[in-house]
């Protein structure tokens, strides 16, 4: 697929964003020097509640599920995985699975007993995370009503193959 571009006076390629598409080629990454993001909001156990009238029970039943998820984590299998409302009760499940897909991940639970929080996540065979860093946006709020557990983590990867350096921020608000 190509498209005009303004910038470069030439044509600029896009690669399909769907690994459907007959052009898109995992095994190609490397040489093409693209790489693939997945954020998927889990919605935690803690706020299906919110659901309860309008979905079936069985539909909003954390075992059932947590294993979709995973599957579709494992079908995308993208380099790098930002997940939100993981339940803090559940985090250890989700690091454990994604352990087994060959992620390296990072949890974050948001402050003031929010039941939930983030996973950052990168494929081991494609990305290392150096390090990284969890913001709370609300730490000095001193009235409560705002405390809302707004957070973020910051991570700084390096590409295995390009040695490329990448921050990453992913956010979880209200």
């Amino acid at each position: 697929m190509e498209s005009d571009s303004s910038k470069t006076g030439g044509k600029a390629r896009f690669l399909p964003l769907s690994p459907e598409s007959d052009q898109f080629n995992p095994l190609n990454v490397e040489k093409q020097k693209v790489f693939s993001i997945l954020s998927y909001n889990l919605l935690a156990e803690a706020y299906t509640f919110v659901f309860a009238q309008t979905i079936e029970e069985k539909l909003l039943d954390f075992s059932r599920r947590s294993l979709l998820a995973i599957q579709d984590i494992k079908e995308f299998s993208s380099d790098i995985i930002c997940l939100q409302e993981i339940d803090i009760v559940h985090s250890n499940f989700y690091k454990d699975e994604l352990e087994k897909l060959n992620y390296s991940t990072v949890f974050a639970p948001r402050p003031h007993g929010i039941p939930d929080g983030l996973i950052f996540g990168v494929k081991k065979d494609s990305f290392e995370i150096l390090e990284h860093k969890v913001f709370q946006f609300d730490e000095k709020e001193e009235n409560p009503t705002y405390k809302k557990g707004n957070i973020a983590i910051i991570s700084k990867i390096k590409h295995v193959y390009h040695s490329k350096l990448f921050n990453i921020l992913e956010l979880l608000t209200f």
